[in-house]
């Protein structure tokens, strides 16, 4: 039998990890839109959305505003570090920005590995955008 756990929002101890919850909600959110409207594009469900520059540069500012959104929640979490909890479980350095003698999991590490692949996603839209065939015919990138 599974544990219910009866936790809700408001149960989130502070502030700023409450807006840092809903930050990065949003940030996912906005990644998971944009990967699935490339993955039915490059599968031929939607071909019509990458021939044209302006909506591979709309899917990437959306990439963009992804990685601005969960950059956001990533700064505003460690803020929220100097509430009571994280006191009684890291000690009494335990401040913003600073942990006192607890460490930073490796899923932090991954968050910002996620950020610099989205910033890199962005980046590659707005070349393909740019990418005008010299033989459309023959062209790798046609579709």
């Amino acid at each position: 039998m599974l544990p219910v756990f009866d936790s809700s929002f408001w149960d989130i101890p502070s502030a700023w990890w409450q807006a840092s919850t809903v930050t990065m909600g949003i940030g996912v959110a906005i990644a998971v839109i944009g990967a699935l409207t490339l993955l039915a594009a490059a599968s031929s469900f939607l071909p019509h959305i990458l021939k044209t520059p302006k909506h591979t540069r709309l899917l990437g500012s959306l990439q963009l505003l992804a990685a601005v959104m969960i950059c956001g929640g990533l700064v505003m979490y460690p803020i929220g570090w100097d509430n009571r909890e994280v006191r009684e479980s890291c000690g009494k350095g335990a401040n913003v920005y600073n942990l006192g003698k607890c460490s930073v999991s490796w899923s932090s590490h991954l968050l910002v590995g996620s950020v610099a692949l989205l910033m890199l996603c962005f980046g590659l839209s707005f070349c393909a955008a740019r990418h005008k065939p010299s033989n459309p015919h023959t062209d790798p990138l046609r579709i």
